[in-house]
């Protein structure tokens, strides 16, 4: 691959790197706080696996004085956070 393929790889597969970090982080709240978590607690597994996709914008938007609540604003992400954390807890009752 050249410079600019790599450099365009971003703007290529954008939906694909989201849905895998959004996957990788809610797959790994499950892991560390185990599936009886879930079930007994399922608001604090929202609120979770919400901080811990959107962890990046929680802590840069205040240092570049935007509202912290901006990561709303992208409904696209919050939607796919949304489907693939329900989904993911769907998967873990069947089991």
């Amino acid at each position: 691959m050249t410079a600019q393929g790599l450099l365009a790889l971003p703007k290529q597969f954008y939906p694909v790197f989201d849905v895998c970090h959004i996957l990788l982080c809610v797959l790994t709240v499950r892991k560390e706080a185990g599936k009886a978590f879930a079930h007994d607690h399922p608001a604090a597994a929202l609120v979770s696996c919400l901080v811990s996709s959107f962890a990046g914008s929680l802590l840069a938007n205040p240092l570049l004085g935007m509202p912290v609540i901006a990561i709303m604003i992208r409904t696209y992400e919050v939607g796919l956070w949304a489907y693939q954390t329900m989904t993911s807890q769907l998967a873990t009752e069947k089991t």
